[in-house]
């Protein structure tokens, strides 16, 4: 059977939890080489396709797409190959997760590791915290330079 995936699909969504979904369409795929490449035809089964693909939760059987692209011609498997070949959809063999299901498990994943990583702050007292990332270490290690270096100039 076979499933569609659109790569980067969150940058496409205008609205993360409504309904109706709602989809953008950047301007920045003007500069694109890979959507400028596209034939008409070919922008418009991208277009069907991430309709179909808000509509669907992220489940979107290839065969479904291929029905739909391919109502007025045979060229639909032509079509979602050249989206293919482009990286504007990909294939998958096995079901994704609903975007819904993806989004929590998103949600989740970001408030476990938020709650997991200790939170770097300057104390009352000018002692610094341990820091949690090697961007944190550097601030850190910068920090106590200029504090070290207050404190003897002082």
């Amino acid at each position: 059977m076979g499933w569609i995936v659109i790569p980067n699909w969150d940058r496409f969504q205008h609205y993360k939890d409504r309904d109706p979904k709602w989809i953008k369409d950047h301007v920045s795929q003007l500069h694109d080489d890979d959507w400028s490449s596209l034939s008409m035809s070919e922008r418009g089964a991208l277009q069907t396709v991430r309709m179909m693909y808000a509509v669907s939760d992220g489940k979107l059987a290839r065969s479904a797409a291929l029905r739909a692209i391919s109502l007025r011609g045979n060229h639909g498997l032509a079509l979602l190959n050249a989206l293919n070949d482009a990286g504007l959809i990909a294939f998958s063999a096995s079901k994704p997760l609903s975007l819904t299901r993806s989004r929590e498990k998103r949600r989740e994943e970001k408030k476990a590791s938020a709650s997991a990583e200790p939170k770097n702050q300057l104390s009352m007292n000018g002692q610094l915290e341990p820091a949690s990332t090697a961007v944190d270490e550097e601030m850190l290690r910068l920090a106590r330079g200029w504090i070290d270096g207050h404190q003897a100039s002082g």
